[in-house]
């Protein structure tokens, strides 16, 4: 009985251990110099990937986001070159790194583009959505994380 109950227990946690994955993360060393790793924290079926020196967001085989690394300089530059749209700098109140948002519609639906620093780092991240509501974008957009390592 005793070894039931052992086994039982066991069996729970290693269930809980292999369930309880949280996120999931890539490495890259960028023409910049520096070495980021970007982060997702794993929620609802959504996955990252590696793809084409991008990564990727999908939940069900379904591209969420499509992200890629710019220098420091171009970050800015990128963000500057859309006099037309409406950029939007959003200060989250949390440690949430600050981000730039727009979005643009063209003839497919609409594109939704987030911008942000890698902290301490000549590294920007441009991170895209379509096909997804703006909601579904932002949020799945948050749960990304970029960190330097060296």
């Amino acid at each position: 009985m005793k070894a039931r109950r052992a086994l039982i227990f066991w069996l729970l946690s290693l269930l809980c251990l292999t369930a309880c994955e949280a996120e999931m993360s890539l490495s890259y060393n960028l023409s910049t110099g520096d070495a980021v790793t970007v982060t997702l924290d794993v929620e609802d079926g959504t996955y990252l990937f590696p793809e084409n020196n991008c990564f990727v967001v999908k939940r069900d085989g379904q591209t969420l986001l499509t992200g890629r690394f710019v220098q420091f300089e171009d970050y800015f530059d990128y963000i500057l070159s859309f006099e037309e749209l409406e950029v939007y700098e959003i200060i989250p109140e949390d440690d949430t790194p600050t981000y730039y948002f727009f979005e643009e519609s063209l003839e497919d639906g609409f594109h939704f583009t987030f911008l942000t620093q890698v902290e301490d780092q000549s590294t920007g991240a441009v991170v895209t959505a379509s096909g997804i509501s703006i909601e579904e974008a932002e949020d799945t957009f948050l749960h990304l994380h970029f960190t330097a390592f060296h």
